[in-house]
């Protein structure tokens, strides 16, 4: 499908043109002028027009030709150019920071990581920043655009920090900090909805339908990905499920104000969060590991009655949860993360479909998560996010991201 510009609007039509090329470059690799063409559909003396003036602009450079299959001359092939922008994304989980940077228009990326101390975090954040892009050649330089992924909600109305059991100190104080720190654009993004978009480009489902992400850890989490982006809410607060009630657990009064390390043991928390799990298989099921990674890897391979037990006791606590995601949202999909979903796998994931099956009469399938660890993920997704936006930022609006006729 194209897009038809109206006569007055030549200027529109370049721009938009030369986005999707551009996107197309970035997700295919190399291409050549003939392949330009065929791809979008637009006509021949319009992709030379618009290669001379990507080349020209230094956007994109010639990168060889391609490997002579009959006599003649050898087609060019032509490909972002790197090496001029760079992007940055950051996560913050478990007392540890971790950041990463990759020129907008690929390459190699560079990571670094280091354990949380007494110095405010936006200043720790901004130097590990700092540190990275100076580890990739690059020391001095500003991203064009920054993620930081964070636990808690992010405030649609500010895009600050609001609700964290886990840093309550930067409520409402963590934008303006990092954005005079690294001075450039900064956006801040749920960790769970950059791990959930990391592990979108490996489900073999439709860029239409809704999978939902379950983070279940010590706390729990969703992300619920419509139609390719996370749905936020009305507030940003979309996917505390650890406050969502359920059968089985008690429903506490929802105390504000953090008077616990564990923070606030939610209705489904309290069912088949980590802690919980992990008591369950203590108290019950004469299990004595230590964490819930251990507990569930020992029961895997124990295959005893007890085992076996705790297995389907586990995996009908959490499907439980999915009856209720499921009745509101309707996703296809369900992956399980954190580190439940990591630690049970493909394993743990058969025997939470088939419960849901028992307590659910809608069909959703449950998977386990490409990505075992969760700091790839989040790194991956913010990445992705800053990408985008940078592309954006340089490379113009994308339209319709279809070819324009005018």
């Amino acid at each position: 499908m194209t897009r038809t510009v109206g006569r007055g609007d030549p200027r529109m039509a370049r721009q938009i043109n030369d986005r999707v090329a551009l996107d197309l470059l970035a997700d295919q690799g190399p291409l050549t002028r003939t392949q330009l063409r065929e791809i979008t559909g637009l006509a021949q003396p319009t992709v030379i027009d618009l290669v001379r003036r990507l080349t020209d602009s230094g956007l994109i450079e010639e990168l060889g030709q391609v490997e002579a299959v009959r006599p003649g001359p050898r087609p060019v092939l032509y490909g972002l150019r790197t090496g001029n922008h760079l992007v940055a994304a950051a996560d913050v989980r478990d007392n540890e920071l971790w950041a990463t940077v990759i020129d907008v228009a690929g390459g190699p990326r560079h990571t670094l990581s280091r354990a949380q101390d007494d110095t405010p975090l936006p200043e720790q954040i901004a130097g590990l920043v700092r540190e990275v892009i100076a580890a990739a050649g690059r020391s001095g330089e500003t991203p064009v655009h920054t993620v930081v992924g964070l636990p808690g909600i992010i405030d649609r109305a500010t895009g600050d920090l609001g609700f964290s059991w886990d840093l309550p100190e930067w409520r409402s104080g963590m934008l303006d900090p990092l954005r005079e720190l690294i001075a450039g654009p900064v956006e801040l993004v749920t960790g769970v909805r950059l791990v959930a978009l990391a592990e979108q480009q490996f489900l073999d489902v439709p860029p239409d339908t809704q999978y939902a992400l379950v983070w279940l850890g010590v706390g729990l989490g969703l992300t619920v990905i419509d139609n390719g982006r996370p749905y936020l809410g009305a507030s940003g607060a979309a996917g505390q499920i650890g406050y969502m009630p359920v059968p089985g657990a008690p429903v506490p009064p929802v105390d504000r104000i953090p008077s616990a390390p564990d923070g606030f043991r939610g209705d489904f928390q309290t069912l088949a969060g980590s802690r919980a799990l992990r008591d369950l298989g203590r108290t019950q099921y004469g299990l004595t590991s230590r964490s819930i990674k251990t507990m569930l890897t020992q029961a895997m391979r124990g295959q005893t009655p007890e085992a076996d037990a705790f297995l389907d006791e586990v995996a009908r606590r959490i499907a439980v949860g999915l009856a209720a995601i499921s009745s509101v949202m309707d996703p296809g999909l369900f992956v399980l993360h954190g580190e439940t979903g990591v630690a049970g796998g493909a394993h743990l994931a058969a025997r939470v479909e088939a419960q849901l099956r028992d307590c659910s009469p809608l069909d959703s399938r449950v998977v386990a998560p490409r990505f075992t660890d969760w700091r790839d993920a989040a790194l991956a997704g913010g990445l992705r996010v800053a990408k985008e936006q940078g592309r954006l930022l340089l490379w113009g609006s994308d339209g319709d991201r279809s070819p324009s006729t005018g």
